[in-house]
Protein backbone atom coordinates (compact mmCIF):
# COMPACT_ATOMS: atom_id res chain seq x y z
CA UNK A 1 0.00 0.00 0.00
CA UNK A 2 1.42 3.27 -1.23
CA UNK A 3 1.87 6.39 1.20
CA UNK A 4 -1.72 8.13 0.96
CA UNK A 5 -1.79 12.00 1.37
CA UNK A 6 -5.95 12.58 2.19
CA UNK A 7 -5.94 16.27 0.72
CA UNK A 8 -4.15 19.51 2.07
CA UNK A 9 -7.07 20.48 3.72
CA UNK A 10 -5.48 18.10 6.46
CA UNK A 11 -2.55 20.02 6.29
CA UNK A 12 -0.88 16.79 5.36
CA UNK A 13 -2.46 13.97 7.53
CA UNK A 14 -1.18 10.36 6.21
CA UNK A 15 -2.99 7.09 5.77
CA UNK A 16 0.71 5.06 5.67
CA UNK A 17 -0.02 1.32 4.56
CA UNK A 18 2.67 -1.56 6.98
CA UNK A 19 2.14 -4.87 6.39
CA UNK A 20 -1.45 -5.46 7.07
CA UNK A 21 -1.69 -2.60 9.26
CA UNK A 22 -2.83 1.43 8.53
CA UNK A 23 -0.39 3.77 9.97
CA UNK A 24 -2.77 7.29 10.34
CA UNK A 25 -0.05 10.48 10.90
CA UNK A 26 -1.88 13.27 12.41
CA UNK A 27 0.62 16.34 12.49
CA UNK A 28 1.22 18.34 14.93
CA UNK A 29 1.42 21.21 12.53
CA UNK A 30 -2.73 21.05 12.78
CA UNK A 31 -4.17 23.46 14.46
CA UNK A 32 -6.72 21.57 16.90
CA UNK A 33 -9.22 23.84 15.72
CA UNK A 34 -9.28 22.01 12.98
CA UNK A 35 -9.02 18.27 13.72
CA UNK A 36 -12.61 17.82 13.30
CA UNK A 37 -13.21 18.96 10.21
CA UNK A 38 -9.65 17.17 8.72
CA UNK A 39 -10.91 13.85 10.22
CA UNK A 40 -14.43 13.94 9.06
CA UNK A 41 -12.87 14.63 5.46
CA UNK A 42 -10.61 11.52 6.25
CA UNK A 43 -13.27 9.48 7.01
CA UNK A 44 -15.35 10.87 4.25
CA UNK A 45 -12.29 10.30 1.86
CA UNK A 46 -10.78 6.78 3.26
CA UNK A 47 -14.09 4.97 4.56
CA UNK A 48 -13.31 1.81 1.89
CA UNK A 49 -10.08 1.78 3.49
CA UNK A 50 -10.48 2.14 6.95
CA UNK A 51 -13.70 0.12 8.24
CA UNK A 52 -12.13 -3.15 9.84
CA UNK A 53 -8.91 -1.99 9.25
CA UNK A 54 -6.36 -2.10 12.08
CA UNK A 55 -4.62 0.96 12.37
CA UNK A 56 -1.75 2.95 14.34
CA UNK A 57 -2.34 6.15 15.70
CA UNK A 58 0.74 8.67 15.29
CA UNK A 59 0.31 11.84 17.35
CA UNK A 60 3.99 12.85 16.86
CA UNK A 61 4.44 15.84 19.40
CA UNK A 62 1.09 16.98 19.81
CA UNK A 63 -0.18 17.09 23.56
CA UNK A 64 -3.39 15.17 23.62
CA UNK A 65 -5.67 17.18 25.59
CA UNK A 66 -9.38 16.52 26.14
CA UNK A 67 -10.50 18.24 23.29
CA UNK A 68 -7.87 17.11 21.00
CA UNK A 69 -8.64 13.26 22.50
CA UNK A 70 -12.83 13.61 22.02
CA UNK A 71 -12.03 14.90 18.54
CA UNK A 72 -9.82 11.47 17.43
CA UNK A 73 -12.69 9.56 19.11
CA UNK A 74 -15.86 11.00 17.96
CA UNK A 75 -14.83 11.95 15.01
CA UNK A 76 -12.18 9.97 13.21
CA UNK A 77 -12.12 6.32 15.68
CA UNK A 78 -15.54 5.90 15.82
CA UNK A 79 -17.68 6.90 12.50
CA UNK A 80 -14.09 5.44 10.55
CA UNK A 81 -14.75 1.73 11.63
CA UNK A 82 -11.08 1.03 12.64
CA UNK A 83 -9.76 -1.09 15.31
CA UNK A 84 -6.94 1.31 16.43
CA UNK A 85 -3.96 -1.63 17.53
CA UNK A 86 -1.67 1.05 18.69
CA UNK A 87 -0.71 4.48 19.41
CA UNK A 88 2.79 6.88 18.52
CA UNK A 89 3.69 9.64 20.37
CA UNK A 90 6.61 11.97 20.59
CA UNK A 91 5.32 13.81 23.86
CA UNK A 92 6.29 12.29 27.34
CA UNK A 93 2.86 13.45 29.30
CA UNK A 94 1.09 11.94 26.10
CA UNK A 95 2.65 8.66 26.22
CA UNK A 96 1.92 8.79 29.79
CA UNK A 97 -2.29 9.18 29.55
CA UNK A 98 -1.81 6.09 26.78
CA UNK A 99 0.10 4.24 28.71
CA UNK A 100 -2.24 4.97 32.22
CA UNK A 101 -5.21 4.55 30.08
CA UNK A 102 -4.17 0.61 29.45
CA UNK A 103 -3.56 1.61 25.35
CA UNK A 104 -0.84 0.20 23.14
CA UNK A 105 1.90 2.50 22.38
CA UNK A 106 4.63 1.22 19.51
CA UNK A 107 6.97 -1.03 20.58
CA UNK A 108 6.33 -0.87 24.14
CA UNK A 109 4.62 -3.14 26.55
CA UNK A 110 1.24 -2.29 28.22
CA UNK A 111 2.34 -0.09 31.61
CA UNK A 112 -1.21 -1.01 33.61
CA UNK A 113 -1.28 -5.11 34.60
CA UNK A 114 -4.28 -6.84 33.50
CA UNK A 115 -6.77 -7.44 36.83
CA UNK A 116 -6.04 -10.82 38.78
CA UNK A 117 -8.87 -12.56 37.51
CA UNK A 118 -8.05 -12.54 33.83
CA UNK A 119 -11.39 -9.85 32.69
CA UNK A 120 -10.95 -7.94 29.72
CA UNK A 121 -11.19 -4.04 29.91
CA UNK A 122 -15.01 -2.60 29.70
CA UNK A 123 -14.53 0.08 27.22
CA UNK A 124 -17.35 3.02 26.89
CA UNK A 125 -17.09 4.86 23.93
CA UNK A 126 -19.32 6.98 25.71
CA UNK A 127 -20.10 9.96 28.77
CA UNK A 128 -22.11 8.62 31.64
CA UNK A 129 -24.54 11.17 32.87
CA UNK A 130 -25.87 11.64 36.45
CA UNK A 131 -27.91 8.58 37.67
CA UNK A 132 -25.89 6.27 35.40
CA UNK A 133 -24.41 3.50 37.17
CA UNK A 134 -21.02 0.88 35.79
CA UNK A 135 -19.73 -2.22 37.05
CA UNK A 136 -17.40 -4.64 36.24
CA UNK A 137 -14.86 -7.59 37.15
CA UNK A 138 -11.86 -5.69 35.75
CA UNK A 139 -10.96 -2.86 34.18
CA UNK A 140 -12.90 0.12 33.40
CA UNK A 141 -12.18 2.97 30.52
CA UNK A 142 -14.37 5.47 29.53
CA UNK A 143 -13.76 7.51 26.57
CA UNK A 144 -15.61 10.40 28.02
CA UNK A 145 -16.96 12.03 30.98
CA UNK A 146 -17.94 10.42 34.25
CA UNK A 147 -20.35 13.33 34.75
CA UNK A 148 -21.40 14.45 38.70
CA UNK A 149 -23.98 11.63 39.53
CA UNK A 150 -22.70 9.13 37.74
CA UNK A 151 -20.79 6.21 39.14
CA UNK A 152 -18.36 3.57 38.27
CA UNK A 153 -17.21 0.47 40.05
CA UNK A 154 -14.62 -1.46 39.15
CA UNK A 155 -12.44 -4.40 40.39
CA UNK A 156 -9.36 -3.35 38.40
CA UNK A 157 -7.89 -0.22 37.38
CA UNK A 158 -10.10 3.31 35.53
CA UNK A 159 -9.33 5.57 33.15
CA UNK A 160 -11.64 8.26 32.51
CA UNK A 161 -10.42 10.20 28.89
CA UNK A 162 -12.20 13.27 30.04
CA UNK A 163 -13.76 15.05 32.99
CA UNK A 164 -13.81 12.68 36.36
CA UNK A 165 -16.91 14.41 38.13
CA UNK A 166 -18.73 11.53 39.62
CA UNK A 167 -17.76 8.73 41.45
CA UNK A 168 -14.84 6.27 40.75
CA UNK A 169 -14.17 2.83 42.85
CA UNK A 170 -11.19 1.04 42.13
CA UNK A 171 -10.17 -2.19 43.34
CA UNK A 172 -13.81 -2.39 44.80
CA UNK A 173 -13.21 -6.07 45.37
CA UNK A 174 -10.33 -4.96 47.86
CA UNK A 175 -7.62 -4.26 45.42
CA UNK A 176 -5.42 -1.65 46.50
CA UNK A 177 -3.20 -1.75 44.27
CA UNK A 178 -5.43 -0.97 41.61
CA UNK A 179 -5.62 2.90 40.18
CA UNK A 180 -7.48 5.55 39.11
CA UNK A 181 -6.77 8.08 35.99
CA UNK A 182 -8.53 11.14 34.78
CA UNK A 183 -7.38 13.77 32.13
CA UNK A 184 -9.24 16.27 34.70
CA UNK A 185 -9.81 14.88 37.79
CA UNK A 186 -12.69 16.80 39.29
CA UNK A 187 -14.26 14.17 41.83
CA UNK A 188 -15.25 14.83 45.11
CA UNK A 189 -14.47 12.02 46.52
CA UNK A 190 -12.06 8.72 45.28
CA UNK A 191 -12.30 5.00 46.32
CA UNK A 192 -9.57 2.46 46.40
CA UNK A 193 -10.04 -0.84 47.72
CA UNK A 194 -11.31 -0.07 50.74
CA UNK A 195 -10.55 3.25 51.11
CA UNK A 196 -11.57 6.91 50.18
CA UNK A 197 -9.98 10.13 49.67
CA UNK A 198 -12.06 14.07 49.90
CA UNK A 199 -10.84 16.01 47.23
CA UNK A 200 -10.39 19.99 48.01
CA UNK A 201 -11.15 21.53 44.94
CA UNK A 202 -8.65 24.24 45.80
CA UNK A 203 -6.12 21.84 45.44
CA UNK A 204 -3.29 21.12 42.78
CA UNK A 205 -4.17 18.62 40.94
CA UNK A 206 -8.11 19.83 40.44
CA UNK A 207 -9.08 19.89 37.23
CA UNK A 208 -5.63 18.33 36.06
CA UNK A 209 -4.81 15.24 35.03
CA UNK A 210 -3.99 13.51 37.36
CA UNK A 211 -3.84 9.34 38.67
CA UNK A 212 -4.71 7.81 41.92
CA UNK A 213 -3.26 5.14 44.07
CA UNK A 214 -3.09 3.93 47.03
CA UNK A 215 0.66 4.53 49.15
CA UNK A 216 1.57 2.91 52.39
CA UNK A 217 -1.91 3.01 53.20
CA UNK A 218 -3.17 6.70 52.27
CA UNK A 219 -4.62 7.41 48.69
CA UNK A 220 -2.05 9.75 46.86
CA UNK A 221 -2.72 12.21 44.07
CA UNK A 222 0.08 12.33 41.72
CA UNK A 223 0.94 13.05 37.76
CA UNK A 224 0.49 10.45 34.88
CA UNK A 225 3.86 9.24 34.70
CA UNK A 226 4.39 8.87 38.28
CA UNK A 227 2.65 5.18 38.16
Amino acid sequence: MEVRNVSEVEDGILLKGSGHRIHCIIPESLEEGRLVEAFEHLVEEGRNLLDGAEVVIDLQGRPLSIDAWEAILKHLILPGGMQVVAWLSNDPATQALLRSAGMILENRQRVSKPPQSGCKALMLPRSLRSGQKVEADGDVIVFGNVNDGAEVYAGGHICIWGRLQGLAHAGCTGDEKARIAALSLEAVQVRIGSLYSVLDRGGPWWAKPAAVAVQNGTIVLRSMDAF
